[in-house]
This record gives structure tokens, C-alpha cells and sequence, in this order.
């Protein structure tokens, strides 16, 4: 039998940013899949007219909604290529299967395209993966989404991250690697700092807690210069607030993690999060506040992850500290349970059975056509 052709938008090329794609189709190239990246096909045209004279069984998309992020010029590239290729490969006979990590762009440029945008993009796909129930009944009940109604769609994990950060160094030894007060308890904020992640609510919470006891490691690259002016300014006025505003490179990551007695993602607006997940890879505590998916997650695994309800202050810190005093027994064992639901052998077999209903319903269709 023919291996399944998937290209995937990204595949491999976003490893360095969010492992999660990587993670995925290696695991589905383990079961005889032959993935390819689209971002790498357009780049040389002789692969790209080998692989779109070819076709391919499933063009799989994420984050679509990222191109009405983008400066003008590279919006509408970003958009004719997802456009373009889906057209393309759905005429060869392919399906588009998108997965649905967030239901808007984190920063929209051009809300007056934001409906239109979903309208167009409900024509080329023929698919859905929700992370969770939560993400599917949410998605259902946005009226911009309504044009996907009727699609096939089903619900696939999101898997942890231990494969590509296998080692868990002592919290001592990240400490003292990363000159951290070894006595203290490390609050964390990881990864890139983005507005609608609610760091400036995070800080705030940080300058009313005033404490030796309490430190506040605040990691990750900036979205853009003044804004990282800006969170240095409030991180600057307390000294239990330690500012590494730049990109931790993949070598680092356990570091951090491994240095935390609890992660806070004090998210304004958020459906999925890789970074609790993340967390949760370390068996390190993860408080979120109780919106999309995150509160299905704590139902999960109530030892592990905390939520509150927005805002974040003093007071919700303190009492979330309180609420994970847990021996270490207790917490390694929600945690291996942990690794266990989330193993990407069972995400990619679910992913690759998805594919393959999509690709029978289009012999199903064929067939009582002919």
C-alpha cells in the first residue's frame, strides 16, 4: 500500500519556537507516513513542482489565522499561499484537515477581515482537530465559525513535551545555574510576551507581594522593543522580580522549568496553551485562569494545575501556592499519569486514522458518484 503524503504547514520548520508540530509528524513518520513542509516545498521550486504536480493525500494546516497578524504585504502572501495551496491540492484530490488552536488571531491587524477570512477558509477546509471538548463546543458556538458547521471533525490531544526535553535537572542545580536564591520560592512566566498573555497583570500581583520568600523569573522574548521597555519599567521597581527578556533557546528550557515551585499564565484570552503543558512535562505546577481549555485541564489533573478566576492579584498567588502543598508522591504520580494520556504514539495513530476516514469519505463520495 501507497504510504499516506501529508504536507503540513508547519511541519519541522517551527521546532525551535513550539516543538508541538515537530513532535507530531516525526511520530507520524514512524508510522510509514512521508510528511513535508510546506514552508520548505515553496522555498525550492523543483521540489514544489514535484510535489504539487504530484498532489498529496492531506495538507494539514495550523495557526491560519496567523497571516492576519502580519504587516499588509506579507499578510496577503501568507494568505495566497494557504489559499493557493489548498485550491491546488484539494483539485489533485487531497483534503485540508486544520487543527483549531485558537478560535482569533492573538494580534489582529485587520478585524473588518476577520469574518471574511473564516468565510474563505471554511471553503478549502475539509476537516477539523480540536485539541479538547472544550475547543470543539466553544468553536461551535462562535457565530464566525458557523460556515464549518457540517464538517468532519473529531478531538486529538495535545501531547506533552518529554521526548524533546527528556532530563529534569534537581531544582538546586537549575538554581545555581541560573544564580537564583535557592531557598525561595520561584513564581515562573515562560515564553514569548505578548499582551494578551497578561504579563503587566502578573508584575502587578508580583510588586503587591512584596516578600524574601518570593521570587518572580519572568522568561521570554518581547513582542516588540517598547513593549519590553515597558515590563522592564514595572519589573524594575522590585528587587524579587528577575527580567530575562529574551528567546530561551531549546538547550535552556529545562533550566527554567526545572528551577519553578509553580508556572502562572495569567492569560487575558486563551483556548489552548502549549506552555502549561510544558509545565506539566516537568511535573511543575501550572495557575491559569479559568478560560477555554485550561479549566478541563485542572479537572484532569487538580493536583497539578490550579485556576482562578480573572484577574490575577496578591491575594489569588498566595492562595494558589497554598493549594498545591502536596507531598512529592502525590504530585509524581498525577504526573506520570500525566505522560501517560498525553503520549504522542497515541495522538499520532488518532491523527493518522483521522486522515485516514477523510481520505474514504472521498472514495465513499467517488464511488456513489460513479
Amino acid at each position: 500500500m501507497t504510504p499516506m503524503r501529508v504536507l503540513a504547514w508547519p511541519a519541522f520548520r517551527n521546532r525551535k519556537d513550539n516543538p508541538y508540530n515537530f513532535l507530531l509528524y516525526s511520530h507520524l513518520q514512524k508510522l510509514g507516513v512521508t510528511v513535508l513542509d510546506l514552508g520548505d516545498v515553496v522555498r525550492s521550486p523543483q521540489q514544489m513542482w514535484r510535489v504539487f504536480w504530484q498532489g498529496v493525500d492531506i495538507l494539514h494546516i495550523h495557526w491560519p489565522e496567523y497571516a492576519l497578524s502580519l504587516p499588509f504585504s506579507r499578510m496577503l502572501l501568507h494568505a495566497f499561499t494557504l489559499f493557493a495551496s489548498s485550491i491546488w491540492h484539494r483539485s489533485r484530490g487531497g483534503k485540508v484537515v486544520w487543527t483549531v488552536h485558537n478560535l482569533s488571531p492573538h494580534e489582529d491587524r485587520y478585524p473588518f477581515l476577520v469574518k471574511w477570512f473564516y468565510r474563505a477558509l471554511a471553503h478549502v477546509v475539509d476537516g477539523l482537530i480540536f485539541l479538547t471538548e472544550t475547543s470543539r463546543s466553544l468553536f461551535q458556538e462562535d457565530e464566525k465559525m458557523q460556515p464549518f458547521k457540517d464538517k468532519p471533525a473529531t478531538v486529538i490531544p495535545h501531547g506533552h513535551y518529554l521526548p524533546v526535553y527528556p532530563d529534569r535537572l534537581s531544582k538546586g542545580e537549575a538554581r545555581k545555574l541560573l544564580n537564583l536564591p535557592p531557598d525561595a520560592k520561584v513564581i515562573l512566566f515562560f515564553g514569548a510576551l505578548r499582551p494578551y498573555k497578561g504579563v503587566e497583570e502578573l508584575l502587578a500581583a508580583a510588586q503587591d507581594l512584596s516578600s524574601e520568600d518570593f521570587l518572580f523569573l519572568i522568561a521570554g522574548r518581547p513582542l516588540s522593543e517598547d513593549y519590553k521597555k515597558q515590563l522592564m519599567r514595572m519589573a524594575g521597581e522590585c528587587s524579587h522580580i528577575q527580567f530575562h527578556p529574551w528567546h530561551v533557546p531549546d538547550e535552556k528550557v529545562p533550566l527554567y522549568c526545572s528551577s519553578a515551585d509553580l508556572m502562572i499564565l495569567p492569560y487575558k484570552e486563551i483556548l489552548n496553551s502549549g506552555t502549561a503543558f510544558l509545565a506539566l512535562t516537568f511535573g511543575v505546577p501550572v495557575v491559569v485562569p479559568r478560560l477555554g481549555s485550561l479549566k478541563e485541564l485542572s479537572q484532569r489533573y487538580p493536583r497539578l494545575v490550579y485556576v482562578y478566576d480573572p484577574p490575577l492579584t496578591k491575594e489569588k498567588v498566595i492562595q494558589s501556592l497554598e493549594s498545591i502543598r502536596l507531598s512529592d508522591s502525590e504530585r509524581e504520580g498525577e504526573w506520570k499519569n500525566f505522560l501517560r494520556d498525553y503520549d504522542w504514539h497515541k495522538v499520532a495513530e488518532q491523527t493518522l486514522k483521522f486522515y485516514q476516514t477523510l481520505k474514504n469519505l472521498q472514495i465513499t463520495k467517488e464511488s456513489s458518484e460513479g
